[in-house]
């Protein structure tokens, strides 16, 4: 687009799956609707695919520098493109489970109650699997919450290896099932069921990320203008404090204000934190929505997983796309413990060079 009005019905902040999911629901019903994407489009590249530019080099990552808890610089694994961090996600779409939003006991004490319970939550995981294209079978997951109806499309299957992998884990009492995951994979569809879909972007837009699934067909349905490459530097209240009236923006070099009646913080939880706490102002001193609790930005937790690898001397595993298989038998309080423990599933296809990134005094390979 060629020029950016100064006023809209609505402005999102943010083109990832936040923003792209509200982007979808609100087009193409009349509003004037104004999307803001700090970074560019991600091009679609042999180097999307490439070990060594995405684990290495990091060439897709921010450069930015950012600090942790005790000072410490580092760099982190965000992604600014149209479609946000998903375009490197691994594809699972999997709910939370109901006690998720309930009391729930873990080892390290009390997780309090969300004040929304799953069942308010649960049209919206339908209409999240349809836009995203889960793959997946229901009523196989031990605790799956209760659903409205099948996912989507039915599930991906196991190739052999993972296929008996899943026999030997009934044998042993356990309960795999399908991993919802959101890929092209159906009659139609585009996706070649590579090792390149887990930590990569997909060269062929077969991965359900939120460019595809989500920002493209909102800006189909049209009334949306999506800018890119854009900064948003603070967001700006009445003198009340109790009415957003614009975001200060920089596009293309030049410094502007625009105005709507509805804004959409949707940068991811680091950034919206981030925006809000630079938006501070006389009657917002600690940041716009801070001022009593002074806990935004605070309490953030990371994605937090292990991966784990085993190696046989007596079988070679062939697998190419192993990211289809679950187990949720640990999920909550379970035999093993009396709290809950999570969900185990397959990662994608692990490619010499991908382990060794971080740890730079080994060999690749």
């Amino acid at each position: 687009m060629s020029t950016i009005k100064d006023f809209y019905d609505v402005v999102i902040i943010g083109a990832g799956v936040g923003g792209g999911a509200m982007a979808n629901q609100l087009a193409g019903r009349g509003r004037s609707i104004l999307m803001i994407e700090r970074g560019p489009r991600l091009p679609r590249e042999a180097d999307n695919w490439s070990v060594d530019a995405v684990f290495h080099t990091k060439k897709y990552a921010t450069k930015e520098t950012w600090r942790d808890r005790d000072g410490k610089d580092f760099n982190p694994s965000t992604y600014y493109y149209v479609g946000g961090n998903s375009k490197f996600f691994g594809a699972a779409t999997l709910r939370f489970r109901a006690e998720d939003f309930e009391d729930l006991i873990h080892e390290d004490g009390l997780a309090p109650a969300w004040p929304v319970s799953y069942a308010q939550f649960a049209p919206y995981y339908d209409i999240a699997e349809r836009l995203m294209g889960t793959h997946g079978t229901a009523g196989m997951d031990p605790t799956e919450p209760p659903r409205s109806g099948p996912m989507p499309y039915p599930a991906i299957g196991h190739e052999p290896e993972i296929a008996i992998f899943d026999k030997k884990l009934r044998e042993k009492g356990l309960r795999p099932f399908p991993l919802p995951i959101a890929i092209d994979y159906h009659q139609g569809g585009s996706c070649i069921r590579c090792r390149t879909c887990d930590g990569f972007a997909c060269k062929l837009g077969a991965k359900g990320d939120a460019e595809v699934r989500l920002v493209n067909p909102a800006l189909a349905k049209g009334d949306i203008d999506l800018i890119t490459e854009t900064f948003v530097h603070r967001i700006l209240t009445d003198p009340s404090g109790k009415r957003v009236t614009g975001v200060e923006i920089t596009h293309k070099g030049e410094k502007r204000t625009i105005a709507a009646d509805l804004f959409i913080s949707s940068a991811g939880a680091i950034n919206s934190s981030a925006l809000l706490l630079r938006s501070a102002n006389g009657a917002h001193k600690n940041g716009i929505g801070n001022n009593t609790s002074d806990q935004l930005g605070r309490n953030y937790m990371a994605h937090n997983n292990t991966a784990m690898m085993a190696i046989s001397p007596f079988r070679k595993n062939r697998v190419t796309f192993q990211k289809s298989l679950a187990i949720n038998d640990y999920y909550l309080a379970n035999s093993e413990k009396p709290y809950p423990l999570g969900n185990v599933q397959g990662l994608g296809k692990l490619q010499g060079g991908m382990l060794t990134a971080n740890a730079r005094w080994r060999p690749n390979g």
